[in-house]
């Protein structure tokens, strides 16, 4: 009885040691899995803060380009304001000269 123990002690031991084995591969298999995720993660934060840092700069244009166009805009119209009071001065005082020149012609 005494061998069989030593024999199904040897036995349990090799499998054990074979579970073991496999365990460990198992082991090292999900390490390097949570390594490889973690090297995702890593770069995929990267690549956010990138894109954080572009979402910011593109705000940053959009608000200069708006500021810009708000600036043109206000001296458009201030330019076709002075070009309306210009041309309705000329117009006042061409309606000014047709009158005295109908005057004019009136009392020829």
């Amino acid at each position: 009885a005494r061998q069989k123990q030593s024999v199904m002690g040897a036995v349990g031991q090799q499998m054990m040691q074979s579970y073991g084995s496999i365990s460990s591969k198992n082991n090292m298999n999900f390490i390097s899995f949570l390594i490889d995720i973690e090297e995702e993660i890593g770069e995929t934060r990267k690549e956010l803060n990138f894109c954080k840092k572009e979402v910011a700069i593109l705000n940053s244009d959009r608000e200069t380009v708006a500021e810009m166009a708000e600036t043109k805009c206000e001296d458009i119209r201030k330019y076709l304001n002075k070009e309306i009071h210009y041309l309705e001065e000329l117009i006042g005082k061409a309606q000014t000269k047709q009158k005295a020149e109908n005057s004019r012609f009136h009392f020829q």
